[in-house]
């Protein structure tokens, strides 16, 4: 695996929270469903996202910074 930084996927629906490590997500607006990407290859699909509110932390943001460094070689 390369430098992927995992981080905290962390959503609520109604009044339930949930957590799950991931390497990354991705909305598929046509079909409402967040795609989150697992560490061991692995995915996990939210359906109905729409009713679901995000919760990401300053680890999401490390990872985002990284991937925008490697991406412009900065």
């Amino acid at each position: 695996m390369s430098n992927q930084r995992i981080y905290k996927f962390t959503w609520k629906r109604n009044f339930f929270k949930n957590s799950i490590k991931v390497i990354g997500h991705s909305l598929d607006k046509e079909s409402g469903k967040m795609i989150l990407y697992l560490p061991n290859g692995g995915l996990r699909e939210i359906k109905k996202w729409s009713e679901c509110e995000i919760f990401l932390g300053e680890d999401w943001k490390i990872a985002v910074d990284l991937k925008v460094k490697e991406t412009t070689g900065s």
